[in-house]
């Protein structure tokens, strides 16, 4: 449970844009926004650095930023569905309503993003 604290620290340090104590330790620290999609962002780096390139969902998103207390777009899933740089998608559909980081594209943006690693976790399931 301390190591879930501690990444859920990170997840509002960067969400939040503040620079924290956890937010520098981690190199997470951004120029503040108060954007609810970079919350979005923010979730999806942290699940992909604990989990990898398992797909997350709308529900796993709202809990978690519930959990944390963040804003969030009406459509977490529409802003990943729509997300973009340089004119690639950095995520895809898996199933109705999970989405996953595109390789490289999505990977690659948060990896450098949010300087996180590829986790090798299962993710959790409804019955957890």
């Amino acid at each position: 449970m301390e190591a879930e604290g501690a990444a859920v620290g990170l997840v509002v340090a960067v969400a939040a844009r503040r620079p924290t104590r956890a937010a520098r330790r981690h190199s997470c620290a951004r120029s503040r926004s108060d954007k609810p999609s970079d919350a979005v962002y923010a979730i999806v780096a942290w699940w992909f650095s604990q989990y990898g390139s398992a797909p997350i969902t709308r529900e796993n998103i709202e809990a978690l930023a519930t959990q944390i207390g963040v804003t969030l777009p009406n459509r977490p899933d529409s802003t990943l569905a729509k997300a973009k740089k340089d004119g690639r998608a950095l995520f895809r559909a898996v199933t109705r309503g999970a989405y996953a980081p595109t390789v490289p594209h999505g990977e690659v943006f948060l990896k450098k993003e949010y300087k996180v690693q590829k986790g090798t976790k299962t993710p959790p399931t409804a019955n957890d």
